[in-house]
């Protein structure tokens, strides 16, 4: 969690096993439960959705999430972050907040790759 602590106020470890669920908190929120839908390690791919609390019931309906690890040549590799999220009725998206969650996002896999 120290790794994380800039970009989350609290992280519950869980099992990293498919079906794990993972309770976390940000600054946008106070509360999150994300589930883990599949891990692939052959693939490189992790997948998960949010269950409950953080950006649901607000302005979002679902959101589900995939991260696929593609192995670069020269090392490391490149992280595809894909979400998919259904809007309530109504709900406006203000396109200047989802850009900066985008950045910090991308402060946060830089974070990772310097440890």
């Amino acid at each position: 969690f120290s790794l994380l602590s800039p970009f989350f106020k609290e992280m519950e470890a869980s099992a990293p096993l498919s079906s794990s669920i993972s309770p976390l908190a940000n600054r946008d929120f106070s509360y999150a439960k994300e589930r883990v839908d599949e891990i692939d390690e052959n693939k490189m791919v992790y997948k998960y959705t949010t269950i409950d609390g953080g950006p649901l019931g607000k302005k979002l309906s679902a959101l589900n999430c995939e991260l696929k690890f593609v192995p670069r040549k020269e090392g490391g590799c490149v992280v595809i972050w894909i979400c998919n999220y259904e809007t309530l009725p109504g709900a406006q998206l203000d396109e200047g907040r989802a850009q900066e969650i985008k950045e910090h996002s991308g402060a946060m896999f830089k974070k990772i790759e310097q440890y």
